[in-house]
């Protein structure tokens, strides 16, 4: 009943483990990516947002924001900021785009 454990030789072909191997990487990457946009700060988001927003003549407010996955106490505390951010990236596309 206890002896040694049974030992099992499975055979996987290498295009199945290079397979396998692919979507790891894959999945590992669109998570890195994933962790990486959340890391990104709030304000850098927010301004993006509004710069988007924007151009495309739709109401920058906070309800916008907030449609766009801001919290409220995101948008008070960083708007402002953002604001100023996404203003003044806004001007230097402008001044470059001369």
């Amino acid at each position: 009943m206890y002896g040694p454990a049974p030992r099992h030789d499975f055979h996987c072909p290498p295009e199945n483990i290079a397979a396998a191997n692919a979507a790891l990487a894959q999945r590992a990457a669109d998570r890195d990516a994933a962790r990486r946009a959340k890391l990104r700060p709030v304000v850098e988001r927010m301004a993006e947002t509004m710069r988007e927003l924007s151009a495309a003549n739709q109401t920058v407010d906070g309800e916008a924001l907030a449609n766009r996955g801001f919290t409220m106490a995101e948008i008070e505390a960083h708007g402002r900021a953002a604001r100023d951010l996404a203003n003044r990236r806004a001007t230097r596309q402008l001044r470059s785009g001369r």
